[in-house]
């Protein structure tokens, strides 16, 4: 008899590899393989400070065994308290870092993932994830990359999800707009009550709301009146003003609804959710 010994996915989901955090005026070196060759490279991070604020940069290079892979100046703009690479290493050609840029409030003001090219010996720009949504990588495969979402609207308030991307020969295409969506409000220390709904993604409309069967509204599914319990299920994201969720309703029932352009018109569409919104 021959033993079967389990075999590991050839194709198993990876974490990023976080490297040292850099700003203000910095010079860091890390030991990395950049070339896909199995051997270390010495990596520098290294910043410059806003002349008008020390604790904020003002440029950022990266550097790989000497050479200049990234350079970027005059990037006072970007209020970057905090600079975070993150170290992918998705098959032996395709070295990523995703380059983050984190405010003193901790805003995401710059968030790109970069490819290192072993012929010019830069980092080429892949995919900007400047969206206002997207936040880290949170796995990768040979040819996916999962990223986690986050966002706050007038409807929901705040709340998570992920999206994978499909990755080939440098580029990231989006596999699906949708997307399970988790409530992300923070409890609070109100005594209303809504928080314990809060926590199991529920929400309890405060005047009649109509939800369609299509993430393009169209065909209606439901109306929810004040009183009903709602709970929400999936995200569609197009742009940053393009927004839909689905609730399913204590029917089971699953419709759509999206967020007006003008989001302030939705704010008190559910109760509690405008008392815990941020900012």
């Amino acid at each position: 008899l021959v033993a079967m010994l389990p075999v590991a996915s050839v194709n198993a989901a990876s974490k990023p590899k976080a490297l040292p955090s850099v700003s203000g005026k910095s010079n860091k070196t890390v030991k990395i393989d950049m070339t896909g060759n199995g051997k270390k490279n010495t990596v520098k991070l290294i910043t410059t400070p806003d002349p008008e604020d020390n604790s904020f940069a003002h440029s950022f290079k990266i550097t790989v065994d000497g050479k200049t892979a990234l350079s970027m100046k005059n990037i006072d703009k970007y209020s970057a308290f905090d600079i975070a690479p993150y170290y992918m290493k998705l098959d032996k050609n395709n070295i990523l870092l995703q380059i983050t840029f984190t405010t003193y409030n901790d805003y995401l003001s710059y968030n790109k993932i970069y490819k290192y090219n072993k012929k010019t010996g830069k980092l080429d720009a892949v995919k900007s994830l400047n969206d206002g949504m997207s936040r880290e990588v949170v796995s990768y495969t040979a040819d996916s990359i999962t990223i986690y979402n986050s966002y706050q609207s007038s409807l929901t308030g705040w709340g998570n999800w992920k999206y994978t991307y499909q990755y080939s020969g440098g580029t990231m295409k989006l596999k699906s707009r949708t997307a399970d969506y988790k409530c992300g409000i923070r409890y609070s220390q109100m005594e209303d009550g809504y928080d314990e709904y809060f926590k199991k993604g529920q929400y309890l409309p405060s005047r009649d709301l109509t939800f369609y069967t299509t993430k393009d509204c169209t065909g209606e599914a439901f109306t929810a009146h004040d009183g009903d319990i709602l709970t929400v299920k999936r995200i569609y994201t197009n742009t940053y003003s393009d927004v839909r969720y689905s609730f399913v309703n204590s029917e089971g029932v699953e419709g759509w609804i999206k967020v007006p352009v003008d989001e302030y018109d939705v704010t008190s569409w559910f109760y509690g959710v405008i008392n815990r919104m941020a900012g």
